[in-house]
Formats: structure tokens, C-alpha cells, sequence
């Protein structure tokens, strides 16, 4: 809808028609942009129109009509009121799971981690993992997994080949993906979910190589 004020030949009733047409107008916008331009243009035609009653002498119909255009303009330009500050959106909330280093075996000597995820290359990488001797799984508190895998000396090619599939992913941080990067090292001997009194420091001094 195109708007466009009413020449002085439609009086007062063509005020009122260019009201009710400006105020259909804006139920029907709908995006940022259309405001901003729509109160461009009501500022527009308050300048435009005060301009056009001052070149007309005083009392002349002209002037009074384009004076009350103008103000109708500033009028509805005041009722439009400015553009809302954006809504920010607010933090997402989560409890960081504390991370945890896996219970190699003492012959997975090649080691890494690396976060799993959608991407085609992450994809790759975990199929690929799933043929490792030692694959573990843990989840962060925002839903990512950290797959750790563990491959013998013996199959080294193998641990290139999946270093090369993951590339440049390497070193993700866990920190936003959901985990508590202090983390601790599992007890030897205790299986998988039961309760144990965390270590917060490795003391073999491990590092995890983090994807």
C-alpha cells in the first residue's frame, strides 16, 4: 500500500480518510525496515508541508490546509513512537558435566578426543572412531558428546588416518560445548556411572588432545 497525502481540494474529510489510511497502513507492516521508512516519511511530509504553509500568505486556505497536514503528520508520527530496542536474548542456562579422562588400557598407547557434531568432517571422523580398539563416550551439559578413542602403537596408520579426517578441528572449546574442563581421571577399576571420589588434577600430569 502506497500512502499519499490528500491535496488541499479534500478538506477536512480528506484528513480524516489519510488518518485511517495511515493507521491501516501500520497494522499491516511487518518488518523493521517498513517502519523505519514509513517514519521517514511521515517526517518527511511534516517538514515538506510546513514548508508549503509558510510560502502561503496568513489565512489563506492553502496555508491552513498544509499546515494541518503537517501537523497531522507530527501527530501520527508521535503515535508511531520510535523503534523498540531489540529483545536480547537471554543466557542459556546449563549445569557444565565435570569431564572426565577415560580408563585406558596401558597398550592404547595413541590417544585423542574430540567433540562429535553434524558436520561432514565430524561425521567422518566418528564413523571412522567406531573401528578404534577403544572408543568412549561422554556427554556435556549441553547435550554434545566427547568421543575419546585409543588405538594400540601397532596400528598407528590407522590413528593418522583419523587425525587426518577430523583436520583442523582440532582443540575445540569444551568449556562452551558444556564441560567442566577441570577435569578428573576415572580410578582404575571402577566401571562407567558408578560413583567414585573425583581426582581434580591428573597425577600423571596427561594431557587430554582435545578435536
Amino acid at each position: 500500500m502506497r500512502l499519499k497525502p490528500p491535496p488541499p481540494e479534500a478538506g477536512k474529510s480528506g484528513l480524516l480518510a489519510f488518518r485511517e489510511a495511515v493507521k491501516l497502513h501500520e497494522e499491516a507492516i511487518t518488518n523493521r525496515w517498513d517502519r523505519q521508512f514509513h517514519r521517514k516519511e511521515l517526517a518527511r511530509w511534516q517538514k515538506l508541508y510546513a514548508t508549503l504553509a509558510g510560502k502561503r500568505d496568513p489565512g489563506n486556505y492553502a496555508a491552513e490546509y498544509f499546515a494541518s497536514l503537517s501537523k497531522l503528520c507530527g501527530e501520527l508520527l508521535a503515535e508511531y513512537g520510535q523503534e523498540p530496542p531489540p529483545k536480547k536474548l537471554a543466557p542459556k542456562v546449563f549445569t557444565a558435566a565435570p569431564l572426565v579422562y577415560p580408563n585406558f588400557p596401558e597398550e592404547i598407547t595413541h590417544r585423542l578426543h574430540f567433540l562429535e557434531g553434524p558436520s561432514l568432517r565430524r561425521q567422518r571422523a566418528t564413523q571412522l572412531a567406531d573401528h578404534a580398539e577403544f572408543v568412549s563416550r561422554q556427554m556435556s551439559g549441553t547435550g554434545r558428546t566427547l568421543l575419546s578413542v585409543g588405538v594400540p602403537q601397532t596400528e598407528v596408520i590407522f590413528f593418522e588416518r583419523l587425525v587426518e579426517a577430523i583436520g583442523d578441528l582440532l582443540f575445540g572449546d569444551l568449556s562452551k560445548a558444556g564441560f567442566d574442563t577441570s577435569y578428573v581421571m576415572r580410578p582404575e577399576g571402577i566401571p562407567q556411572g558408578k560413583d567414585w571420589t573425583a581426582n581434580t588434577l591428573d597425577p600423571q600430569g596427561k594431557r587430554m588432545n582435545i578435536i
